[in-house]
């Protein structure tokens, strides 16, 4: 009788299933797109954006831009201005709260950068390893002793630090990408760099902030030279090839469809999300040389062994470089000895 109480008791005390109706089907899952796009002043790189990115959208506003696109031309969005997010810093604690609180990520289907450049540029400087910066920097090539080594140290701790903070970055924007939500960078192609702040006009080196930074995060890095004139600097979906200059560029035509799922991505590439840059050099190395079973150079069974290490993001980026190596000796160097 008494057990048949207390088993009637820890019944009763027993918690109410927490997970059993969270469950997702897989046609649930969805995966957001990732897209940069740069270039010059007037090209058009924000209204792009708030014309066609799907809402709800969140802009993170270190561009202080955002009031121009607020009136009848563009659906409503919601924002984070520079007094909120004011440094490279903060922008990596918010993106952390956004992917890890649902009332952020379940609440918005487009996530707007604009710019990136606000946010990195300012950092570089701070840490001196950018010479389009005014930021104080030693020539080491000039010191001698102990002054070298110091100078040599100063450097490695700020690479170090500048590689942490874009490592982090660089994943955070694939997580928020991974959770269903697009992703739309804003980077600006500047000329000069005065204390703190970038500055206009032809007086200096290109901004800190070069297409090549990031970009194995992006599906899509467009450089806009005009309003309607594009080089697509790279993509992962079929409709485009890597350099191919668009006339005419219009983002409602051109652009919407691939937000909207519309447009499927090159065979091989569908679910590719490379953990590091040489995760995705591995695999343009891979495309470029082929398989023997379609023409290519490549035996297919080590084709196979090679697509494992490229799509293996539990893989550090060393051992990854050493598989290029592998194959840069083995295929592409017989290739050019060939040739």
């Amino acid at each position: 009788m008494s057990s048949s109480t207390g088993n009637s008791s820890t019944t009763s005390q027993r918690p109410a299933p927490r997970f059993l109706d969270r469950v997702e089907d897989s046609a649930q899952i969805t995966t957001g797109t990732k897209i940069q796009v740069w270039g010059g002043p007037e090209t058009g790189k924000s209204h792009d954006a708030y014309e066609n990115l799907p809402r709800p959208l969140i802009v993170v506003d270190s561009d202080v831009s955002a009031g121009l696109f607020n009136d009848d031309r563009f659906e409503g969005f919601k924002r984070l201005g520079p007094d909120t997010v004011p440094d490279l810093e903060t922008l990596v604690a918010f993106l952390n709260e956004f992917t890890t609180d649902p009332r952020w990520y379940r609440s918005y289907k487009s996530l707007l950068i604009d710019s990136l450049t606000q946010f990195v540029d300012p950092k570089v400087a701070q840490l001196g390893i950018d010479n389009s910066s005014a930021a104080p920097a030693a020539n080491v090539d000039e010191l001698q002793g102990a002054a070298r080594s110091r100078a040599l140290a100063e450097q490695g701790r700020a690479q170090a630090d500048w590689a942490r903070i874009a490592k982090e970055l660089t994943w955070l924007i694939r997580k928020v990408s991974a959770l269903g939500v697009h992703v739309y960078v804003v980077a600006e192609e500047r000329t000069q760099f005065v204390g703190n702040r970038p500055g206009e006009g032809e007086q200096g080196a290109k901004s800190s902030l070069s297409p090549k930074k990031f970009t194995h995060a992006f599906d899509l890095i467009l450089q806009k030279t005009s309003r309607t004139d594009v080089v697509v600097k790279k993509t992962r979906y079929r409709k485009w090839g890597k350099d191919q200059r668009l006339a005419g560029f219009s983002a409602r035509r051109d652009l919407s469809p691939i937000l909207q799922g519309a447009e499927q991505k090159a065979a091989g590439l569908d679910g590719f999300d490379p953990a590091t840059a040489g995760h995705e050099e591995l695999m343009e190395l891979l495309r470029t040389l082929g398989s023997d079973a379609k023409g290519g150079k490549i035996p297919l069974a080590e084709m196979r062994r090679y697509l494992a290490v490229a799509t293996n993001n539990e893989l550090a980026e060393p051992e990854v470089r050493r598989t290029i190596a592998e194959v840069k000796r083995a295929y592409a160097a017989a290739d050019t000895r060939a040739a």
